[in-house]
Formats: structure tokens, sequence, C-alpha cells
């Protein structure tokens, strides 16, 4: 390792450590504590409330055929779920749920702390 990688590297951890000593104590999210003593900053996905991604009982029909019939999920930080099925199982009409697509006969669909 070169003296010149040594150096930016110590200047990384410098930066990095600046930081988080900057966010020390700031851990609380509408006056409660948050989750995961972590603040959601701009730009990024708001999971200071402890999900990534949750799904609550949604249902969509496509004119009287229940494509997704009160479907549950929930997703946390740094985990890994996958979705698996046979065709017209309604994997694709998921997808198009929690990304704005198609909106649910009823349920609710949350990314972050965001309501889709």
């Amino acid at each position: 390792m070169t003296p010149e990688l040594m150096e930016q590297g110590a200047r990384r951890l410098e930066a990095y450590q600046a930081a988080q000593a900057t966010r020390a104590g700031q851990t609380e999210s509408g006056g409660r504590q948050a989750g995961f003593s972590r603040i959601a900053t701009p730009g990024e996905v708001d999971i200071t409330h402890g999900r990534i991604l949750y799904l609550e009982d949604v249902s969509v029909s496509f004119d009287g055929f229940k494509a997704i019939n009160k479907l549950s999920l929930d997703i946390a930080p740094g985990e890994l779920r996958c979705i698996i099925g046979p065709n017209g199982a309604g994997k694709t009409t998921m997808m198009d749920i929690i990304t704005g697509k198609t909106r649910p006969d009823e349920g609710q669909v949350f990314f972050g702390s965001t309501i889709d």
C-alpha cells in the first residue's frame, strides 16, 4: 500500500468520524426516540421508523378478477426477501403497487415513512 493511499484513507476516516460526532445526540424523530438511532437525510429512504417497505391488507382486482387478496408484507432494512410463484400469482401486480403504477383497491403501502 502506497503512502498516498494511506493518507487518503486516513482523511476519509477523519471525515467519517467528524460526521458521526456532529450527529451524536440527534436521534429523535417527531418527538420520539427514533428506531435504529439514525437520522433521515435528504435523498435517502427514511427508515427511522424501522421498516423500509410495509404493505398491509392490500387487494387489487381487474374486472372482477382478484389479482391480490389481502397481501401483507414487511421488509426491514438489510433484509432480503425473494418473491416466487407461478404465472398469474400476482408478483408483477405487487411490484406495480409498490412502484405506484397500480393503485390498490384497499390496503396501505408504505415505502420508508411515506404513504404510497
